[in-house]
Formats: C-alpha cells, sequence, structure tokens
C-alpha cells in the first residue's frame, strides 16, 4: 500500500491512499516511541513518501522497510516562489491551491498558526503566529512563579486566577488576530475564499471557510508527482 508521510514539529500525519483519494488517516505524536513504525507494519506500507518540517521529529523514524521519496530541496528549486526557509507543509498547501487554478487563504492550525495567500496562481506571502500551547509554553519557559498546564480553552472572560487569565489572553490574541488579519486580507487582495487545515479546530467557528483535513497530503502527493515524477497509486 502506498502511503504519505506529513511530519509536523510534534506529530506524525500518516495518510494511507488508494488510487486518488485518502482512505484511512492517523496522527501520531512524534514521542511515540515506536507507535508510527507498528501501523506502517500493521497497514503493509511498501511505499512512502515522506514530507517534514522538523528534524527533531525526523530523526526519531526507525529504519523504514519499503520504497521512500523524501520531499526536499528539489522541491525548492523547482519553484520559484518558494524560498530557502520555507516549510514543506506551506509549500504543499499553496502548491495545491496553484496547481488547481483556486486564489484563496490559507489558514493551517498546528504548532504554529499559518495563514498563507494564493492570488491568481502567484503566493504572495504569509504570516506566522505562535500557536496555541507554543505560547503556552513560552509563558511556563519565561515565567518562575507561573505554571500554565496546556488545554483547549476557549474561554475569553476576565479571569480571577492567573492561569485562567493568562489562557484567555493567549486565546484573545489568536482568535482576534487570525480574524483581523483574515479581514484585510480579503479586502487587500479581493479575495472570497478561505480554506482551513490543521488540527486545532478552537479557532474555526470564528471563521468564514471551508475545512480540508487533507490539503497538506494532497499537496505533497502532487509535489511527489510532478517534482519527482511519483505514480503510485
Amino acid at each position: 500500500m502506498f502511503g504519505i508521510l506529513d511530519i509536523g514539529n510534534s506529530n506524525f500525519h500518516l495518510a494511507m491512499i488508494s488510487g486518488d483519494n485518502v482512505s484511512e488517516y492517523y496522527t501520531v505524536d512524534c514521542d511515540r516511541d515506536g507507535e508510527l513504525e507498528r501501523i506502517l507494519e500493521e497497514k503493509r506500507i511498501d511505499r512512502l513518501v515522506i514530507s517534514y518540517v522538523s528534524l527533531k521529529c525526523y530523526s526519531k523514524l526507525k529504519e523504514l522497510n519499503c520504497e521512500t521519496i523524501i520531499l526536499g530541496d528539489e522541491v525548492k528549486a523547482r519553484l520559484s516562489w518558494s524560498y530557502k526557509s520555507m516549510g514543506m507543509d506551506r509549500i504543499a498547501n499553496v502548491y495545491y491551491l496553484i496547481k488547481n487554478g483556486i486564489s484563496g487563504i490559507i489558514i493551517s492550525f498546528g504548532t504554529m498558526f499559518v495563514i498563507d495567500v494564493v492570488k491568481d496562481g502567484d503566493f504572495k506571502g504569509g504570516f506566522i503566529f505562535p500557536g496555541y500551547n507554543s505560547q503556552v509554553e513560552c509563558v511556563n519557559l519565561k515565567s518562575d512563579f507561573i505554571e500554565i498546564s496546556p488545554s483547549r480553552s476557549t474561554d475569553e472572560q476576565p479571569a480571577k486566577n492567573t492561569e485562567g487569565a493568562v489562557k484567555a489572553g493567549i486565546f484573545s490574541i489568536l482568535k482576534n488576530g487570525i480574524a483581523g488579519v483574515t479581514r484585510a486580507l480579503y479586502k487587500r487582495y479581493d479575495i472570497k475564499k478561505t480554506i482551513i487545515t490543521g488540527g486545532d479546530s478552537r479557532f474555526q467557528k470564528y471563521l468564514d471557510g471551508e475545512y480540508d483535513r487533507y490539503l497538506t497530503i494532497k499537496g505533497i502527493k502532487l509535489l511527489a508527482e510532478d517534482v519527482y515524477g511519483c505514480n503510485w497509486r
């Protein structure tokens, strides 16, 4: 079976591909030693396209008993609009829109929250916000007397305890920041379409757009086909 592995900053995202469609999808924490390899063996994956943005997570891969294509510098050399430090997940998302003739705003909710803009086949640039848990970790790193637990808080109300106030502040910054930037981009580029992807669903209800869970996977598949000549099905 053919699979696509998208390695993020915190998780492995594994998609099983049947024809041109995703038949199964798994998200595995990068720190769960051996879990990804167990799934690969159980599902009898013999061909795997790999994209990664984190060397730390990539280095945790065990030896793979399958044929692999790893997206790398060849992709960036081929695409004039990409740049050296641009993450392969962002490249995949943007490439999918360009390849399909879509003008739109991409919002990806992961370890980082990313907004990218595609207009008339051209990548206009993007914004990167540290994600919710990334900001919580920053507070914990910088504060001696505050210990904030990661959670899926969506509370914007003023809080009477420090942890609640920090969480409400982070959530408000992200919600209002992303919504405000998106509105400005609609106006600046005369774009009406927004595609939302990524795993942190708390913010989706505040945005007007369609959710595409497999956007990055589909972009990786197109890059493998167009840059590496991959014809796996």
